[in-house]
């Protein structure tokens, strides 16, 4: 999200995008996929959930607000369709995932270390965040100075989906289940 709010856009969805690739996930475990199969899939739906909502406000000229709003509800809808409005119960092994430590930390704790620390450095030390601040800060003037707004404005809405559905695998892996109020108000 901070990599959104930074190009002066929001991301409503994310609780959505949450949602629905915990919900595909919750299914996919419970039918016996594995393990990184079943995280390697969370994420890529949150990516292309993230190019969805980057299409439609970079191509389509949408605005942010609505873009997000619209696929904040439409992904509430898909993951209540695919869970069929019941808690998914996932296997043991998926909260042994979430229990685990590595290093002695958490496993959810690495991960919140891993994407802070990884996010600090993108933004404060590569040209990348550099353009992300100038896009925020005046888009006229980032594109006058030749930079690629739209992929810009893209990337950080991937990234943003895809993060989100990260928090969704973390927390199931916590939790152990997928209910229906999963990700709900988690906008912010």
């Amino acid at each position: 999200m901070t990599f959104v709010l930074l190009t002066a856009g929001i991301d409503l969805s994310v609780g959505a995008i949450m949602f629905v690739s915990a919900a595909v996930a919750g299914k996919m475990a419970v039918s016996g996929s594995s393990l990184p199969v079943v995280f390697a899939v969370i994420l890529a739906i949150g990516a292309l959930c993230g190019a969805v909502n980057a299409f439609f406000v970079t191509k389509a000229g949408v605005k942010a607000f609505v873009v997000t709003l619209s696929t904040l509800y439409i992904g509430r809808g898909l993951g209540l369709w695919i869970t069929e409005t019941r808690a998914l119960n996932l296997p043991e092994t998926m909260l042994q995932v979430g229990s685990a430590r590595l290093l002695g930390v958490p496993v959810p704790a690495a991960v919140l270390a891993l994407v802070l620390v990884a996010s600090h450095v993108v933004l404060a030390r590569t040209p990348f965040g550099r353009h992300v601040y100038a896009v925020g800060h005046d888009p006229a003037a980032a594109r006058r100075a030749g930079l690629p707004v739209g992929r810009i404005l893209f990337a950080v809405y991937v990234i943003s989906g895809t993060l989100a559905a990260l928090g969704g695998a973390v927390a199931i892996a916590q939790l152990g289940a997928v209910s229906p109020t999963f990700g709900r108000e988690r906008e912010f």
